[in-house]
Formats: C-alpha cells, sequence, structure tokens
C-alpha cells in the first residue's frame, strides 16, 4: 500500500502541529485556571485522554495523503474502436491512373469501410493545405455514409497535400474525445497518394495508435485533368508552364514503416478493395490491446486510516469523561474481545523477486529481465503473475528464445489455458533449435495439453447431451399432462353434446313414429362428426407442437465476446430502415455540406508560387 498524496505530507503535518498546539495551549490555559482557584490538576485519565487525541489528529492526517492498495487488473465491457477517416482532396487525387480517379476511389473504399466497420466510432476528416473535421466521433453510418457521399462532386482543382499536419492535428481528437491530455486506444485510416507538397513535418504517434495508409495510384502516374462544373474538360493542369505529372509514392509510405511502431500500408488501383485487410489489421491490434489488460485501479484503503482515528477519538473522549461513563467503557471492552478482525494474508515475495524488480526499475526496457522474472514466478509456482508478464511482453512469438515460449506455454497449462498453450508448444517444436532436454519437454507437454483438450471436449459433449436429454424428457412430460387436460375437457364437452342429442332425439321420436326407420343414417352421421372431433384434436395438438419448437429455437442471450458483439451489430444495422423523411434530411445535408466545403475551397488563394496538388 502507498500513500497516493504523499507530496501533501508537509502542508497537513503543518497542519495537525498548529492544532495541536492549539489544542495544548487552551488545556494548559484551563488547569492553570482550575489549580489556581479550585486546586485540581490534571488527572492521570486526562492525561491519557489527550495522548488519544494528539493520536486521533494524526491518523486523520494520514487520511489524508489518500492510502491505495496494489494495483489491480478490472475487467471491463468491450469499448468501440475510436476510427478516424481521413481523406486526402489536393488536387493530384483528380489523375485518372485509378478509375474513376484517385479521390473518387477514396471514397468508394471509405464507403466501403463505415458499412463494414461493426464496432468503431468513426470520425471524419477532409484535408489539403488544411485540415476539416467534418464528422465528430459517431456510429451513425447512415451520417457518415451521407457526408462521404457528399464530397463527390466537390471541386479539388486546387490545393496541396499537408499529409504530416492533418495526422499530428487529428491525434488531438482522441484527446478530446477522452477528455484526457493523454491519447488512449484509435485508429487511423488514411486515403492519399502520399505525394507530400508541403514542407514535411515529423509525425509522433504513440505506441496506443494504429495507422494504416491507402496509397490510392499508380508508380507512374498520370496528368491532372481539370473540369468545368457540369464535367466538361478544360485541359491538364501545368505548373511553370508544364505539365504536372503525379506519381504515387511509395518511399513515402516505406519511410514511416520505421518511424511508426503499429503501421501497415495498401497500395489499390482500380478493381481492388482492402476493406476486409484493414479490418482484420485493427482488429487484431485491438485484441491485442485488450489481452494487456489496460484497465488497472489502485482500491482505496483510507479505512486503515480512518478506523484509528475513530478509535483514538473515542478513547479520548471515554478517559475523558472517566466515571459517567464507566458502565459504556465496560460494555465497549466486553464487545470489543467478542470482535476479531481476520487481517489479510500477504504473500510475502522472495529476495530473488524483490531484486528483479528492483532492476526492472532501473532498466524498464530490458525484455530479458522480464522473462527472468516470470521464469522466477514460475519456479516458486506462481504460475497467475508469469502468466500476466508473459502475455504483456511476447507478442510476437519469433523474437523470444525457446526457454522463454517453453516458459510460457508451461504457464499457460498451469492456468488451464490448454488450447493456447498446444499452439505455443507446436510453434517451439517446428520453428525453434532446441536441445534434447528440451524437445522431451515440448512434446510431454504437448501431449498433456492435447489430453486436456479432448477430456474437456468430451466432457463438453457428455454434459450437453445429459441436458438435451433432460430438456427432452421435461418436454415431453410437460405434453403428455397438457394432452391429458385437453382429452378430459373435450370428453366432458361431448359428453354434454351427446346428452343434449340423445334429449333432442327422444322429443322427435315421441313426436314421428316415422323416423324409427332411419337408424343406420343416424349412426353415420355420429361416425363422421366422431372423425371430425379426432381431426380437430390433431390439428391442435400439431399447432402446439409447433409454437413450442418456435419458443425453443429463440437465441439465449450469452456473454459477449468482440466477434459476438460484431454479429449484435450487424443484425441490427440489417433490421434498420430510415423513414423517408430521414432519407430526405440525409440528402439535403449531403447537398449543404458539398456547397460548404466548394465555398472554403474557392476562399483559397490559388496563386502561392508553389505546388498547389
Amino acid at each position: 500500500m502507498v500513500f497516493n498524496k504523499l507530496s501533501w505530507w508537509p502542508i497537513s503535518l503543518a497542519s495537525l502541529l498548529i492544532l495541536i498546539y492549539v489544542f495544548y495551549r487552551y488545556r494548559q490555559n484551563f488547569f492553570y485556571f482550575t489549580n489556581r482557584y479550585f486546586f485540581k490538576n490534571a488527572t492521570r485519565a486526562s492525561k491519557v485522554s489527550f495522548f488519544f487525541l494528539i493520536l486521533s489528529l494524526l491518523s486523520l492526517g494520514a487520511a489524508s495523503l489518500d492510502l491505495r492498495g496494489k494495483p489491480e487488473r478490472v475487467e471491463s465491457s468491450i469499448p468501440d474502436q475510436k476510427t478516424i477517416i481521413i481523406i486526402d482532396a489536393s488536387a493530384s487525387m483528380l489523375v485518372e491512373d485509378v478509375r474513376p480517379n484517385r479521390f473518387q476511389k477514396s471514397l468508394l473504399i471509405a464507403r466501403h469501410f463505415i458499412k463494414n466497420a461493426v464496432g468503431h466510432q468513426i470520425s471524419l476528416v477532409l484535408f489539403s493545405d488544411t485540415q476539416r473535421k467534418l464528422v465528430p466521433f459517431t456510429d451513425d453510418i447512415d451520417l457518415l455514409d451521407a457526408k462521404v457521399a457528399g464530397l463527390e462532386g466537390m471541386d479539388i482543382s486546387s490545393g496541396g497535400s499537408n499529409i504530416s499536419m492533418a495526422i499530428n492535428e487529428s491525434l488531438q481528437y482522441f484527446k478530446e474525445e477522452s477528455g484526457s491530455s493523454d491519447i488512449t486506444q484509435g485508429n487511423i485510416l488514411v486515403f492519399t497518394d502520399s505525394e507530400e507538397n508541403e514542407d514535411e513535418a515529423a509525425i509522433k504517434i504513440p505506441d496506443s495508435v494504429n495507422i494504416a495508409f491507402v496509397g490510392v495510384g499508380t508508380l507512374g502516374g498520370g496528368p491532372i485533368p481539370l473540369r468545368g462544373q457540369y464535367g466538361g474538360f478544360r485541359g491538364y493542369k501545368s505548373f511553370n508552364g508544364e505539365r504536372v505529372i503525379s506519381k504515387l509514392n511509395e518511399n513515402y509510405l516505406r519511410s514511416l514503416e520505421g518511424k511508426i511502431k503499429n503501421f501497415k500500408y495498401w497500395i489499390v488501383q482500380s478493381y481492388n478493395i482492402p476493406t476486409d485487410e484493414i479490418l482484420s489489421f485493427f482488429k487484431a491490434k485491438f485484441q491485442m490491446s485488450l489481452a494487456k489488460g489496460s484497465s488497472i485501479v489502485q482500491p482505496v484503503e483510507i479505512k486503515y486510516t480512518l478506523i484509528p482515528f475513530y478509535l483514538f477519538l473515542l478513547f479520548s473522549v471515554l478517559f475523558k469523561q472517566g466515571r459517567s461513563l464507566k458502565h459504556l467503557v465496560l460494555v465497549f471492552a466486553i464487545v470489543s474481545m467478542g470482535v476479531r478482525e481476520v487481517p489479510a494474508q500477504e504473500v510475502a515475495e522472495s529476495k530473488e523477486v524483490i531484486a528483479l524488480k528492483e532492476k526492472i526499475a532501473n532498466d524498464d526496457e530490458n525484455e530479458s529481465l522480464y522473462m527472468e522474472l516470470a521464469s522466477q514466478y514460475l519456479r516458486e509456482n506462481n504460475a497467475d503473475k508469469a502468466d500476466v508478464i508473459y502475455k504483456e511482453r511476447i507478442d510476437d512469438q519469433s523474437k523470444f528464445g525457446a526457454n522463454d515460449l517453453i516458459n510460457y506455454g508451461t504457464a499457460q497449462l498451469l492456468q488451464g489455458r490448454f488450447a493456447e498453450a498446444l499452439d505455443t508448444f507446436k510453434y517451439v517444436e517446428k520453428n525453434k533449435v532446441m536441445n534434447d532436454e528440451q524437445k522431451n519437454v515440448v512434446k510431454n507437454n504437448i501431449v498433456n495439453a492435447q489430453t486436456e483438450i479432448d477430456k474437456k471436449k468430451k466432457q463438453e459433449k457428455e454434459e450437453k447431451e445429459k441436458k438435451e436429454k433432460e430438456e427432452k424428457e421435461k418436454k415431453e412430460q410437460e405434453e403428455k399432462k397438457e394432452e391429458q387436460k385437453e382429452d378430459q375437457g373435450d370428453e366432458k364437452k361431448e359428453d354434454q353434446k351427446e346428452q343434449q342429442d340423445q334429449d333432442g332425439k327422444g322429443q322427435k321420436d315421441s313426436k314421428n313414429n316415422k323416423d324409427q326407420k332411419k337408424p343406420n343414417k343416424n349412426n353415420s352421421d355420429q361416425d363422421s362428426e366422431e372423425n371430425k372431433k379426432e381431426k380437430k384434436k390433431e390439428d391442435k395438438k400439431e399447432e402446439k407442437k409447433e409454437e413450442k419448437e418456435g419458443q425453443d429455437n429463440k437465441p439465449e442471450q450469452k456473454p459477449q465476446s468482440l466477434e459476438e458483439k460484431e454479429n449484435d451489430i450487424k443484425k441490427k444495422r440489417k433490421m434498420v430502415k430510415i423513414p423517408a423523411a430521414l432519407q430526405q434530411i440525409l440528402d439535403d445535408d449531403k447537398n449543404l455540406q458539398k456547397k460548404i466545403l466548394e465555398r472554403v475551397r474557392s476562399s483559397k488563394s490559388s496563386d502561392r508560387g508553389r505546388k498547389d496538388w
């Protein structure tokens, strides 16, 4: 346990000393007065009471320093991914080396990405010389699609590319969204021809941000066509009397691989759309961040300072009051003897672990120290702590030796993650050089992991079959009970009807004796009525059976994983239908957005004496 506000101790101590001095002076003056006029000095109980009062004040001062416990990992619900889409709107994006042109191709892929980005909160940014946020973070795919579609007819015949500026400014949106100065987990997707024509600024991307570049264009490039308001061709863009040829700058994209940790790029041309690959890249990085467990809290342990404060204050009052509260003191003593608090047992760490932790504190980037600490935890039968270290540090197994990976697999086995352990040992067996002892360990652990997996599958299968059998028997019993109730009800109704028919028949026979000649016809009528009744019973049973089967087939709600969450969102999207009025609003917004962007672009001076594409 540590004090979270330890820097406050000078202020807290000074305040306590002043308060104690005030109490002391008041007490001295009080007993000076009593001694002078009543010949009464301070008693032993009074001195003890003042001592406990000072202890209670010291405990209160310690409580103000915010006592916290050891950091703990907390499981939380799966958050949405934050993704910023940045689209290059410079003049070079008009080149038609990609059909229909680079800009239109970028918008097409952006719209495809938006419709398939399940579980993403997306923000939309447009940039050229400057950058502009069109949409803040939202999961409203209709709004996002309308905004992107509104860019299709936009005039981008002038304007250069300032990619570095657009990325650096977009990083601030993560801070605004989280309300913190620290950038949280997020994704940036950039559509550009990577032709950086502005002064290249340094791009500093935190490790928690993933960046995907989509390079639109060809290495051969092409001229920049200029068209009128209605699509009429007006010629090609020129600079200093020469026709401009814009080419995809793949060297710029390659240079970013060494600068950004979580980076990947794709080159697209006329007929490929890498949406699935981009989503897989973001998803893999997002799952890795979830596995590392970024949710860490320090529990508040202020009770260890407030409880002594109340106890010392209570003792102070009891000793001060003395005889008037002697009965209460006796009761309190008896109750205190009966109440025992069992202190939490803390596992003492070994000297080796403490020494390794001190080394890590001095050299935090040394991976070998982390591996040694995890190995030490394994030797001390503390597999859970070892497993946590391995999960945090081993993100790429190819960078680690056979011994470290064998220990990692052993920790997974001890934690009951047999499938993951099996994959780890198989990777080591296939890709790492080992001595004979290590080979035997790997083979034995592969057998153990596979045995446990088979055993678990068998148990699950048996439990499932047992459960299905019980449900089937229960269902059959319920159906039998319902059928019996229905049969009893139908028999009562038939008896009543037959009684009524017999009464009516007796009356008819007394009036007309001629009806006695038709017994065969009456019998045939009764038989047909019985057949109809039986048919109705069967129809009712079939209807009820179908209703029950429909209810049984309803999906059960289960705890959501990342995949289940994405599937639920996809189903909800399919069920939503946009009303005609809302669709009209989206269309109007699309046209309005188009006019605003064109006004902003036309207000900039194109005669700047430098490149504007």
